[in-house]
């Protein structure tokens, strides 16, 4: 969810809630979840290039139980291709530890 912050509507401020879920055998199952702010540039009134900060975690149900969390920072560009419809491009680094 985001909004435009100026009179222009060219600064952009958003935040994510991101769960990701993996089942990669009977034993074994991989969950993710994150938190972002995401604030961008409208570069035209359809297009945004964007950063993202925020913090990550990931879990397994396998026998040691692993939790790991971290940052992520990344950018990316989206665009909108009709009224409801965007598409993004991202590279976002996830600093686990």
């Amino acid at each position: 969810y985001g909004t435009t912050l100026d009179a222009n509507n060219r600064f952009y401020l958003g935040g994510e809630l991101n769960l990701n879920l993996a089942h990669y055998n009977q034993i074994n199952n991989v969950y993710g979840l994150g938190v972002s702010i995401i604030p961008g540039l409208m570069v035209t009134d359809n297009t945004m290039i964007y950063g993202r900060v925020g913090f990550a975690g990931m879990f397994t149900t396998h026998k040691y139980h692993q939790k790991d969390y971290g940052d992520q920072l990344g950018l990316g560009a989206q665009t909108s291709i009709s009224k409801n419809w965007d598409v993004r491009a991202e590279y976002t680094h996830f600093n686990i530890e």
